[in-house]
Order: structure tokens, then C-alpha cells, then sequence
């Protein structure tokens, strides 16, 4: 179950993936939700092997796709003001 500031919440009363998730779509990430968890991610329509976003205020998010094959490794970039900008691919 989704844990939201401490508290375990039931999958019916979160959309913790789709919550989670719906800010990266203006960068072409999208994602395939499995029970309200993360099951498969893809930019640009290609399979995403593994994302991260750590954001300045200390904020990190890690997920794999559970589907194999993927092979771009991607990080979210932060401007000077902490707003996200985009996203690049980690070498």
C-alpha cells in the first residue's frame, strides 16, 4: 500500500501512482500503473529502464520498469529556482 505523509493508505482510497506520475507528462513520460503502483515507464513511447527524480527540496523518487528490455536510464533536470525543466538521459 502507498505510504502519504506516514500513513499507509488503502489502494482505494489512492492514485498514488497516477498522482505521483502526472508531472512528468508534459516531458513525454508516461507510465503504465499497476494497482496504483508503478509497473512500466516510457519516453517518448520507448521503454524506460530506470528514472529518477531528486528534486531540491529533498524529495527523491526512484522506479524501474518491471517489463525487460528497457534501456534508457533517465534523471530529472532542476533550474536555479528548483522548478522542473526536463528530463536527460543518464550516462
Amino acid at each position: 500500500m502507498p505510504i502519504e505523509d506516514g500513513t499507509i493508505v488503502p489502494k482505494a482510497e489512492s492514485n498514488y501512482a497516477a498522482d505521483r506520475m502526472s508531472g512528468y507528462e508534459k516531458f513525454d513520460i508516461t507510465f503504465e500503473p499497476l494497482e496504483n503502483y508503478f509497473r512500466n515507464i516510457y519516453y517518448k513511447g520507448e521503454l524506460v529502464k530506470s528514472f529518477s527524480d531528486t528534486n531540491p527540496n529533498g524529495g527523491v523518487l526512484m522506479c524501474k520498469s518491471i517489463k525487460e528490455g528497457g534501456k534508457l536510464q533517465l534523471k530529472t533536470v532542476y533550474d536555479s529556482q528548483g522548478d522542473l525543466i526536463g528530463v536527460e538521459e543518464v550516462s
